[in-house]
């Protein structure tokens, strides 16, 4: 029983009242997700969300009748690990797509999107520039915030992951789910139908419209009715957009209302029959995401030519006869069907095709929503520590710490470079551990990338893929050690997975100065992509050993792989975001980290360490509680000299009115550091920092947006000042002088 609610929303379907296409789908799956208690039914109207009550609203609703909907569902409502399930066509909806999934993931609810095909994007020919403009808005909503995306074929997943690729967004994570379709209007109708005249036909069900590809479908029959003189074809559908040429051509035909037929008003009744006496259905789609004629078409009995390797093939399962979209390859799939054992065989294959149902349809949906609550084996007790390393000395010594303090590990699994694997296998071989190293190669790897984030999130992805990784286990880096005993609670209590942090806002990194590193440079582009996609952004590269969830660590791997991402930060923010029951933040548990305390400032460590990160400089004769001891005091020093600067945070603003800065002046304890921030709003400018003769410049393409003002640097007992000069894009140049003292006295 999921414990969360499921906000369906309905908006376009409600609004439009259509009931074909995307809008019979809804109503559907609707009429069978309202079985569930948990399911909320939504639409926007005007400024607001309603909700849509089981009982005379619902129906309403299901009939496409017009009805007044009474009870706000506000974005406040809704709680965290909630789902906003966008099941209808909503790029055609009134509201801001964008703003509203941005609200949405700031209340916590998990979006999860039905995809039924991205047609104006892949072929933008074959609809409306406004349907273009508003899809394509929809789309990129779509991409940033949504969590998982249910895509009605295989053949739509994969367009969906080439989109992704094309554009270096990862890899959404997408699952197939099934559509159904079986009239709700019985078979037997069929026997009752009056529709009759058409002699032998082929029949084609679908709005005319110029993805449908109705020209091929007349040059086809036209290219047919020679060698096929009983031949008819029947066309059932509205007109739709920019087919006025098609139109004529119908309407024109030399045989129209004598072998060639339109019905523009057909119902449910009308088609069934038609399905029950045609000869075969006919579809030339350039592209469809699902193809609900062909499995309505089969599961009357009624045989089905379709586009070749198209979504429309992959739902017919083998039981449709298949045409390249060219005048002769759609003749010769035509003309087969004179061959009587031919034509048996297809109309058996027909007769046993098992057709969907929307009941099975509305299940799997519903089992997949239930699925994503949980993980596998996210509750079970870590018993395994994983590494990747090519560092015989340093991954002896940790693995050794494990075996003194943390004896609920009993299995160690190594993925190393395949030179390293005999160097490894024997510093390693009398560690009374169970130890099992993998080579690169034996994961598929033979050449890696250059860039250190991508690198290690192809590493791990292909490492917990393997079979031998347990479903929960302690990721290590080798220059992790354990410095004082641990138990399972250190990382899972209850089902609930400790996180370890060492900033809580990741958008305050500012990275090395004058120059970011590689490192700073993965955790800028993580904040980014955490931020657009309306996740949390506290850093969890902690340089501590962490819990990992199997399956979702790949999930969230696959996801983000090759965009150069921490995999740690993306990992945990993610993971908590989807399973919010099952992470806790922490303080991390190290020493260590940074190797100069002096260097950068955590938010926050805990006193009760349990963890070193290992450097060959430090003085490691001294014992493990002096150690930290040590540690801890410098790092509590260096927060109280931190807390005495002014102003606490020193922001310069960039902008075409000239310099700004938040403060009169800058002061601070000879020992301590002012971090001047630049916020800048300009496009182009040049920009200098002078202090006591040293001189900074930074312009629009520098990677550092900082300056660093080490007070110790400042001359005693001498009036000094940071002068700044700043020259705009226009030739302007403003400057700005700010006086900086450094504060003496008792510091508590």
């Amino acid at each position: 029983m999921l414990n969360n609610r499921i906000y369906v929303n309905l908006t376009n379907t409600f609004v439009n009242r259509g009931k074909t296409g995307i809008q019979r789908v809804t109503r559907e799956l609707a009429k069978r997700l309202s079985r569930h208690h948990e399911v909320i039914f939504i639409a926007n109207i005007g400024a607001s969300f309603y909700e849509i009550k089981r009982g005379p609203e619902l129906s309403a609703m299901l009939q496409a009748e017009e009805v007044t909907l009474k009870e706000k569902v506000l974005i406040g409502d809704f709680q965290s690990g909630d789902i906003f399930f966008d099941i209808d066509a909503s790029w055609g909806d009134s509201y801001n797509c964008d703003e509203l999934f941005s609200s949405l993931k700031e209340q916590g609810a998990i979006i999860i999107k039905l995809h039924f095909d991205a047609v104006p994007i892949l072929t933008p020919e074959f609809s409306h520039a406004h349907t273009v403009f508003r899809f394509a808005e929809n789309f990129s909503a779509s991409l940033k915030y949504s969590d998982y995306w249910y895509c009605i074929s295989n053949t739509v997943k994969k367009d969906l992951y080439s989109i992704c690729k094309s554009i270096n967004l990862g890899r959404p994570t997408a699952h197939k789910v099934q559509l159904g379709g079986d009239f709700s209007t019985s078979k037997h109708i069929q026997a009752n139908s009056k529709i009759s005249g058409y002699g032998t036909f082929l029949l084609s069900v679908g709005t005319v419209e110029p993805r449908k590809n109705h020209q091929l479908l007349l040059d086809g029959f036209d290219a047919c009715k020679d060698d096929y003189p009983e031949l008819n074809l029947v066309i059932v559908g509205k007109q739709g957009w920019n087919v006025e040429d098609v139109s004529e051509r119908i309407l024109k035909h030399p045989d129209y209302g004598q072998r060639v037929f339109w019905l523009q008003n057909a119902s449910d009744t009308d088609v069934l029959g038609l399905y029950g006496k045609a000869l075969a259905s006919i579809n030339l789609s350039h592209y469809e995401g699902y193809g609900l004629p062909v499995i309505e078409s089969l599961s009357q009995n009624c045989i089905s030519i379709c586009t070749k390797g198209s979504a429309m093939e992959e739902v017919s399962r083998g039981a449709a006869v298949t045409t390249a979209l060219n005048i002769n390859a759609v003749k010769n799939a035509v003309l087969q069907l004179r061959n009587e054992k031919r034509y048996a065989k297809l109309k058996l294959d027909a007769a046993e095709f098992v057709t969907p149902t929307w009941d099975e349809a509305a299940d799997g949906i519903y089992n997949a929503l239930r699925a994503t609550r949980t993980s596998p084996g996210i509750s079970s007790l870590p018993c395994q520590a994983v590494y990747i390393s090519i560092r015989p000395d340093a991954l002896h010594r940790s693995i050794s710490s494990i075996i003194e303090y943390m004896p609920y590990i009993n299995s160690v699994v190594v993925l190393t470079a395949d030179n390293f694997y005999n160097k490894l296998s024997d510093k390693l071989a009398k560690l009374e551990i169970q130890i099992t190293i993998i080579k690169e190669s034996e994961v598929g790897l033979t050449q890696l990338p250059h860039d250190h984030q991508v690198r290690n999130t192809l590493l791990r992805k292909k490492l917990y893929a393997e079979e031998i990784i347990n479903d929960n286990f302690i990721a290590f880096d080798d220059d992790y050690i354990v410095i004082n005993p641990s138990n399972t609670d250190d990382f899972i209590q209850d089902g609930v997975h400790q996180s370890y942090y060492f900033y809580t806002n990741g958008a305050d990194w500012l990275g090395g100065f004058p120059k970011p590193t590689s490192f700073d440079e993965g955790l800028f582009k993580t904040v980014r992509f955490l931020k657009s996609c309306g996740y949390d952004y506290k850093l969890y590269n902690s340089h501590s050993p962490q819990i990992i969830n199997k399956s979702l660590a790949l999930q969230i791997l696959v996801r983000t792989e090759g965009m150069g991402l921490d995999e740690w930060s993306v990992y945990f923010n993610i993971a908590k975001h989807l399973h919010p029951n099952n992470f806790a933040d922490r303080p991390y548990r190290v020493i260590g980290w940074p190797g100069n305390i002096s260097s950068w400032l955590p938010t926050a460590i805990s006193d009760d360490v349990i963890f070193e990160n290992y450097y060959e400089h430090n003085n490691y004769s001294l014992p493990t509680g002096t150690r930290i001891d040590r540690y801890l005091d410098d790092y509590k020093s260096a927060k109280v000299y931190k807390s005495h600067v002014r102003p606490e945070k020193a922001v310069l603003t960039l902008s075409n009115q000239g310099l700004a800065f938040n403060s009169d002046k800058i002061s601070g304890p000879e020992s301590s550091r002012c971090e001047l921030v630049l916020q800048v709003e300009l496009r182009t400018f040049n920009l200098n920092l002078r202090i006591q003769n040293r001189n900074y410049d930074f312009n629009e393409l520098s990677s550092t947006r900082w300056f660093l003002l080490r007070f110790s640097s400042i001359k005693q007992n001498k009036p000094a000042s940071l002068d700044i000069t700043l020259t705009t894009d226009d030739n302007v140049v403003h400057f700005l002088s700010i006086p900086v003292s450094v504060t003496s006295g008792a510091i508590s």
